[in-house]
């Protein structure tokens, strides 16, 4: 096989993995390609918390109902103290907005030009067509 035709092989399957990721949804896309970044912070937080104070704590510790002060390996409780606090309510809010933007636009009729172009035609009617203003 020649050098030439390797490359474009090989820029073929790069524009088949592209669509296919590009084929996804909005959600199923985040979920696959994004959230695991998100993640990797709070689990390495998490598993070395386990190791160091056990899993019920790390556990309290997420949640919120325990405070790291005072225990052992401050770096793994503090941190996962703080995910618990931040960046789980915030996960929660991605997947909560995602839902209910979903929903609407299942439930919506028309698209989104057709609404603009439905309220200009509508302003368009109700603007003055003599010049004149109101009071005349």
């Amino acid at each position: 096989m020649a050098p030439g035709e390797r490359a474009v092989k090989r820029a073929r399957r790069k524009q088949a993995r592209r669509e296919k990721k590009e084929a996804l949804g909005k959600f199923p896309y985040w979920l696959r390609y994004s959230l695991p970044w998100w993640l990797i912070g709070p689990v390495i937080c998490y598993v070395g918390s386990v190791l160091a104070v056990g899993g019920t704590k790390s556990w309290e510790l997420l949640s919120g109902l325990t405070s790291p002060h005072g225990m052992k390996w401050p770096l793994f409780t503090w941190s996962l103290s703080v995910f618990g606090w931040v960046l789980i309510p915030a996960l929660i809010g991605i997947l909560a907005g995602y839902l209910v933007s979903a929903q609407i636009d299942k439930r919506r009729s028309d698209d989104n030009q057709a609404i603009w172009d439905r309220l200009r035609q509508l302003a368009d009617q109700q603007s003055p067509s003599d010049g004149g203003g109101e009071g005349n």
